[in-house]
């Protein structure tokens, strides 16, 4: 086990907790001018997301009109289009306008995509109060985390002194020594100690000791 790698993973997991969980408000999902001549405008709530977003349709229009808010189910790119305007799809309406804007606040679902028909032209601004980017950060997070935590727990221990004899495995030299290089001749034997001749201390040569005078022509 590499308690780092774990470390990191328990870091990430955490993160991704924050990212999933913590609502971050007004989140932008986009802008669009609608009419009744127009196509509904359509948007959806991924499903990745932890569960339902709070969203908020701001409608605004320039003369009275009524808006409407309908589920398309799993189809999140509602195809079917007005076949989905129906009683029992409607998840949110309201009215207003005369140069003032109004919201539409409903819960969403994981996975469903909704549709926004207006009376009038009418400009909407659709946001969501909910994990940030959906929950995409979150997941992101959570999936290195799982990855690092599991390689951490299963990763095998480095083995300690595997080198300890020194660089390469080995041994090292001792201070005051000189390697030998391969193929190079053998360095030199030191000479040997001079040899005493006489009798008297170690290495005393046979001559005068220094600093003694002989009478000239005496033994």
């Amino acid at each position: 086990m590499r308690p780092q790698a774990v470390g990191a993973g328990i870091a990430f997991l955490i993160i991704g907790a924050v990212f999933l969980f913590v609502p971050f408000n007004g989140q932008s999902v986009g802008v669009e001018t609608i009419s009744p001549s127009t196509a509904p405008y359509v948007f959806f709530e991924p499903a990745y997301t932890p569960g339902a977003l709070t969203f908020d349709v701001n409608a605004w229009s320039t003369t009275s009109v009524s808006v409407q808010v309908y589920s398309c189910g799993s189809d999140t790119s509602c195809s079917a289009g007005s076949q989905y305007k129906t009683a029992s799809n409607l998840v949110a309406q309201g009215s207003g306008g005369n140069q003032q804007s109004f919201d539409l606040l409903f819960s969403g679902k994981a996975g469903t995509g909704y549709e926004v028909y207006a009376s009038g032209s009418t400009v909407l601004d659709v946001t969501y109060n909910g994990p940030l980017f959906g929950g995409f950060v979150g997941a992101l997070f959570a999936v290195l985390g799982v990855l690092a935590l599991v390689g951490g727990i299963l990763a095998k221990p480095k083995k300690a002194g595997a080198r300890a004899a020194g660089f390469g495995g080995k041994a090292p030299i001792a201070a005051g020594t000189l390697a030998a290089v391969p193929g190079a001749p053998p360095p030199p034997a030191p000479p040997p100690p001079p040899s005493s001749s006489g009798a008297g201390l170690a290495g005393y040569s046979g001559g005068p000791p220094p600093g003694e005078l002989r009478p000239p022509g005496g033994a």
